[in-house]
C-alpha cells in the first residue's frame, strides 16, 4: 500500500528539523504546527464522489496530541506512518487497478475527526476509469506539513513518538473498537454519499441508509448507526437541522470525540 502524499518519513522529519531550525519568526506570520492526526483503517474501500474536475472522499481521524490545537479547516497533511492511504480505479468490466495514492491531496475537514481527500477527475479519463474507492491501512498517522517560521514545530523526537508508540495505543483503542468506531464507518460512509451542500429530497435522505448497507450483517454498531440516521432525518425534517450530511456528520463526530478521549487517557505518560 503506497502512502498518499509521495513524501518519505525522512522527508517529513527533515521537514520538521528544518522548521525547527529556520523558525522563530515574527509573531503573528505562522501558527504553530496543528495536532498529529490518526487516521482510521477501513476494513473496506470506499467509493469517492466526483464532479467535473475532482474527486473526494470524507474519511474519519481521532487526534493523537490532545496538548496541540486541531487544525483548521484545509489544513494540508501527509501520511508520516503506517499502511497509508489506498488509492484504486475501477474498470468498466468491475475489474480494479492500483493507481499512485501520492496524486491525493489530504486536508483537515473537521477538526480531529475527519479530513478531505481529493484528487483530479481527469484520472478517470486518463486510465478509462468508471470510478475511483479509496481505503486506509493498519496504523496510519497523518501528520502536518510544516511550514517555516512555526513558532512550534513537530520535533523528530515528537514524530517519532506519535508514528511509534502513540499510534499503536490508537490502533488497540481506537481503530479495533467494534462499536462507535465501527458505527462512525457505517455513518461516515452515508455521508460521502451526500453532497457536500445543500440539501436532498426527503425520500432520498430517509432511504440512503438502507441504500448504503441494505446487505449488511445485524451488529450493535450497524444499529446505532441506524439510530443516528433515524433521528437525522426527522430533525432534518422538522427543520431543526438545515442538512443530512450537517447532521450525520455531528452524530459521527460525538463518537469519534468519544474515542479521542479514550486514547488519551490510555496514552497518558506516553
Amino acid at each position: 500500500m503506497r502512502k498518499s502524499g509521495g513524501r518519505s518519513v525522512g522527508t517529513i522529519l527533515a521537514g520538521a528539523l528544518a522548521a525547527l531550525v529556520f523558525g522563530g519568526g515574527a509573531a503573528g506570520q505562522a501558527q504553530a504546527a496543528p495536532q498529529v492526526l490518526g487516521l482510521i483503517a477501513m476494513a473496506e474501500p470506499m467509493e469517492m464522489q466526483c464532479d467535473r474536475t475532482r474527486c473526494h472522499a470524507e474519511l474519519t481521524t481521532f487526534c493523537m496530541e490532545q496538548k496541540r490545537a486541531q487544525p483548521t479547516r484545509g489544513t494540508a497533511y501527509d501520511v508520516g506512518a503506517g499502511e497509508g492511504i489506498r488509492l484504486v480505479g475501477v474498470l468498466a468490466d468491475g475489474r480494479r487497478m492500483s493507481l499512485a495514492a501520492g496524486d491525493l491531496e489530504i486536508r483537515s475537514y473537521r477538526g480531529h475527526t475527519s479530513v478531505m481527500v481529493t484528487v483530479s477527475a481527469a484520472l478517470k479519463k486518463q486510465h478509462g476509469l468508471t470510478g475511483l474507492l479509496v481505503s486506509v491501512g493498519e496504523k496510519t498517522a497523518l501528520v502536518p506539513e510544516p511550514t517555516i517560521g512555526d513558532p512550534d514545530p513537530h520535533t523528530p523526537e515528537q514524530l517519532a513518538t506519535a508514528f511509534g508508540p502513540l499510534r499503536k495505543i490508537g490502533a488497540e483503542v481506537v481503530d479495533a473498537d467494534a462499536v462507535d468506531t465501527k458505527a462512525a464507518d457505517y455513518l461516515n460512509r452515508v455521508v460521502n454519499r451526500l453532497p457536500l451542500g445543500g440539501r436532498v429530497d426527503r425520500d432520498a435522505r430517509e432511504g440512503l441508509f438502507g441504500k448504503v448497507h441494505g446487505t449488511r450483517a445485524s451488529s450493535p454498531a450497524l444499529s446505532q448507526a441506524a439510530e443516528a440516521h433515524g433521528r437525522c432525518a426527522r430533525q432534518v425534517y422538522l427543520g431543526n437541522q438545515k442538512t443530512m450530511r450537517g447532521c450525520l456528520s455531528a452524530e459521527r463526530d460525538q463518537w469519534l470525540t468519544i474515542k479521542t478521549q479514550e486514547f488519551w487517557a490510555h496514552s497518558a505518560g506516553s
